[in-house]
């Protein structure tokens, strides 16, 4: 018997109740629901298959009193949650009451994204879908970060030593780098974006030198003296590199600084020194 429209019925102890529940096809063990379904409360004999748009409320199981759960997914033995999708693309939504929220899914290239809707809406979707994300993972099971603050610079000329924070000026090519912006080329500091352990590294190259030199990191300019190291004065080459772990808290800032002894001169060799940093986590 062919049905069209369901208003209330019961499959065997399961109630299906609807204002608008269009059934093209019921049959033993197979169930497809066309149209859009605004309440319906349990389907459970057989396969459903619901083509359309579907709403899904309620208070839920209580499992998570006092959280909603309405949506329970529960299987015999092994339960999995498919979603299939057209062009590569699948998805799940994470609507933050109706603003923003987060996007985990499928790209057009089938790699798997999570990354912040700034809209509920097809533009929030679509940038989410196509830009940027926090976390990557392509079809070779390889995760990266692209938006992970990090940085690479060097310096571009000579200086003469001295004391206080040295200027790394150049941000680009060959590697180096300045993802989120968060160094400053004109101050030669670096903010923290966010509170957290941040791995911070710097190479000092240093040519006729005739005193003692003391290279160190400084957070919010005050010299962390458990980050200096000591050369002590020849004319010779020498360079250094130190590497260390730091708890930053949003919005303090590191530099490089060095501070030649009793007079010292010298100079620090073009292009040769670095400094770098990247957040851990």
């Amino acid at each position: 018997m062919a049905l069209t429209k369901i208003t209330s019925t019961n499959i065997g102890a399961n109630a299906v109740t609807s204002s608008a529940l269009n059934l093209t096809t019921l049959r033993a063990g197979n169930t497809v629901i066309t149209g859009t379904a605004s309440v319906f409360t349990t389907l459970s004999a057989g396969n459903t298959t619901i083509t359309g748009f579907a709403n899904v409320t309620g208070a839920g199981s209580g499992t998570f009193t006092p959280y909603n759960d309405p949506l329970v997914v529960k299987g015999t033995d092994y339960t999995y949650l498919h979603l299939k999708g057209t062009n590569n693309q699948a998805a799940v939504i994470y609507n933050r009451n109706g603003t923003t929220g987060w996007f985990h899914g499928l790209d057009n290239s089938g790699n798997m994204k999570l990354a912040a809707m700034a809209s509920m809406d097809g533009t929030g979707l679509g940038n989410a879908k196509d830009g940027s994300a926090a976390l990557y993972a392509d079809t070779s099971s390889r995760v990266l970060m692209p938006s992970q603050p990090s940085f690479f610079v060097t310096n571009p000329n000579s200086s003469t030593l001295g004391q206080g924070e040295l200027l790394f000026g150049v941000v680009s090519a060959n590697g180096r780098h300045n993802i989120g912006n968060h160094y400053s080329t004109s101050t030669g500091r670096f903010t923290a974006p966010v509170t957290g352990y941040y791995q911070m590294s710097y190479t000092v190259r240093f040519n006729n030198t005739n005193n003692y030199q003391h290279p160190s990191f400084r957070i919010n300019n005050a010299t962390q003296a458990h980050t200096r190291t000591i050369w002590g004065g020849t004319l010779d080459y020498k360079s250094l590199t130190f590497t260390a772990v730091f708890y930053l808290t949003a919005g303090d800032y590191m530099s490089v600084s060095t501070n030649d002894g009793a007079g010292g001169s010298g100079t620090l060799e073009p292009d040769q020194c670095s400094f770098s940093g990247r957040l851990v986590g």
